[in-house]
């Protein structure tokens, strides 16, 4: 059986002599993007390929990151400690907040290196991320939530093993459309890709019949469905702080 990922990120860094930079990484991945990497390590290892993924995401509750993150943070940018420069660190992409991170702690390379680490064993982009949070849209991939917000209409929701993902509305979206179910428009679309009703999932599902990983195309197709009707009937209802 494979190492838990954690496992391997841990050696990662052991054999680069950073030894300490390790639990570093795990605590600002977690403060800033929500992230808890060794809950993510072990729910990889011990579930099943065709799960839905059931590791959390911290971020959502989060109005402030902790103060050692802001306090390096403020320092790397020669910014005040006041409420103004903390809103604005608070609206800043998180690839932007860890890099400052690092580099305010006189660690200038590790931001970079961290998110090619964790992008190479889990399969998280967090350079990426900053990019498509505040779309509307919950995107779980590889038993992972990559993004999710209060006020998403819409959640992409990939097995563990990435062969089949499920489409479906959040709460937010029925308690504000009074709609317990996806839009036509949305229906039509999925359906000319091969997505079918399953009512034991309440959800609109695919499964790749070669029982291999969905491709990124394929779901940039699904996005782009769920964007066109967001845009077109449903803008009002996103964050209309972002």
């Amino acid at each position: 059986m494979n190492k838990p990922k954690v496992e391997v990120l841990e050696t990662y860094y052991i054999s680069q002599n950073k030894a300490e930079v390790v639990e570093e990484v795990k605590k600002a991945v977690l403060a800033i993007y929500g992230y808890d990497l060794n809950e993510i390590s072990s729910y990889l290892y011990y579930s099943e390929g065709d799960e839905f993924s059931k590791a959390t995401n911290q971020s959502l509750v989060k109005a402030r990151y902790p103060e050692e993150i802001m306090a390096s943070v403020r320092q790397n940018m020669n910014l005040p400690n006041t409420i103004k420069e903390n809103e604005a660190i608070m609206q800043m992409k998180k690839s932007d907040v860890l890099k400052h991170y690092f580099e305010g702690k006189n660690n200038k390379d590790y931001a970079e290196e961290a998110m090619q680490v964790i992008l190479d064993i889990y399969g998280i982009n967090l350079a990426q991320i900053s990019n498509i949070e505040y779309f509307g849209i919950s995107i779980s991939s590889k038993g992972v939530w990559i993004t999710q917000q209060p006020t998403d209409l819409f959640v992409i929701h990939s097995t563990v093993n990435d062969v089949g993902v499920k489409i479906y509305p959040t709460h937010y979206f029925t308690a504000r459309t009074g709609l317990d179910s996806l839009p036509l428009s949305i229906v039509h679309g999925l359906e000319s890709l091969g997505f079918m009703y399953r009512s034991d999932l309440n959800a609109y599902y695919y499964e790749n019949p070669l029982k291999a990983s969905v491709s990124d195309q394929f779901k940039g197709t699904v996005v782009r469905i769920l964007l066109n009707a967001i845009h077109q009937q449903y803008s009002e209802l996103v964050n209309p702080s972002h």
